[in-house]
């Protein structure tokens, strides 16, 4: 989540999130950073509900799914790019565990 361009979906999620965690800590950091923090299991999630672009994640992406980790769409479908450099990315969220129900915090 991102501090410094939080908007209102991402208070949303941080409530909703909040109500399952004990702890809930915003990492000071760019967007494949905390995907990076998600891959080392450093952070349960990271969810981004603000405009990104393909080159702001894909690296962090990269290194998630390379350490079991998985970046979705909100609605639970995997995350894919294509070759337009000017398309900005959906709504996301990356996990180091799959396991639990992700998704149920975003609808």
């Amino acid at each position: 989540m991102s501090r410094s361009h939080q908007t209102e979906k991402d208070k949303q999620a941080l409530k909703s999130i909040s109500k399952n965690f004990n702890e809930i800590e915003i990492i000071e950091a760019g967007s494949s950073l905390k995907l990076c923090r998600v891959a080392e299991g450093l952070a349960d999630i990271y969810c981004r509900m603000g405009p990104t672009y393909q080159w702001d994640i894909a690296a962090g992406q990269a290194v998630a799914e390379a350490a079991g980790g998985a970046l979705k769409t909100l609605d639970g479908n995997d995350f894919f790019y294509t070759f337009d450099s000017e398309k900005k990315n959906p709504e996301f969220y990356c996990v180091g565990d799959s396991s639990f129900a992700w998704k149920t915090l975003f609808s």
